[in-house]
């Protein structure tokens, strides 16, 4: 099975302008890393927003979702600490399953399912070889508390501690429980462009290395120099330079 991120981003549902914001936040941060809006044909990081419902917003980066674990922390940091709210950066290795809570541009908690699925690589420090944490494993009940900004409304700290020690696979049970909409279980390639997978339209963000763009700007000025200089210095060469030339 594929892997997957994304990050589901709640706003509220009376926030003005919520897609503007998102959209200016994702470009300023890019902007921080290096990156600047290109076209599609020389993109080298893809972003794609859809709307979820009434406040809450799915986030998918191609980066993320080859589960680059620092590119989707960044995303959830930032859109969370511009924005003032709460997000769960999700992400699916095979049975396994991965959600990372940010509030305030601050990365608050970590909730594995199915841990051995992932790589330590992917899980970072605090990990045994088997895959597992034993002070994750401890706390879950204590730590629960911590997703508080991101419960449904109805929807209980104890209900949710009972389902982080269930031990189930999948997120079903979790998206009763947590602002997570129905892609939460999908990535960046199952939301198609132009009326994706759960959107009727999606908005996709195209970004290249500044540099490489300054770069071929570059070339563009000096081609047409070089060849006038050329075509200057042919003119000013001596006939018999250009005779034995010939």
């Amino acid at each position: 099975m594929a892997s997957f991120a994304n990050i589901q981003l709640h706003l509220g549902a009376r926030t003005e302008a919520a897609q503007e914001k998102i959209l200016y936040v994702i470009t300023a941060y890019m902007d921080a890393q290096g990156l600047m809006p290109c076209g599609r044909e020389s993109a080298e990081r893809t972003v794609r927003i859809g709307r979820e419902g009434d406040g809450l917003w799915a986030v998918f980066d191609d980066c993320a979702d080859r589960l680059d674990i620092r590119a989707l922390d960044g995303l959830g940091r930032c859109l969370t600490g511009k924005l003032r709210a709460g997000a769960v950066g999700v992400a699916g290795q095979g049975e396994g399953r991965m959600l990372r809570l940010y509030v305030d541009g601050r990365l608050w908690d970590t909730y594995v399912r199915s841990p051995s699925a992932f790589s330590s690589e992917i899980l970072g420090k605090g990990w045994n070889s088997s895959g597992s944490s034993s002070r994750l494993l401890l706390g879950r009940r204590s730590r629960a508390i911590r997703w508080k900004p991101v419960l449904r409304p109805g929807r209980t700290v104890r209900e949710l501690s009972d389902a982080f020690c269930s031990g189930r696979e999948g997120l079903d049970d979790l998206q009763e429980l947590l602002l997570l909409g129905s892609s939460a279980g999908a990535g960046f390639a199952s939301v198609e462009e132009g009326g994706g997978v759960f959107f009727p339209g999606t908005v996709t963000l195209y970004f290249c290395t500044a540099n490489r763009v300054r770069q071929r700007l570059f070339d563009r000025l000096l081609n047409p120099a070089s060849r006038t200089a050329a075509n200057l210095g042919a003119l000013m060469r001596p006939s018999r330079y250009r005779m034995w030339k010939a």
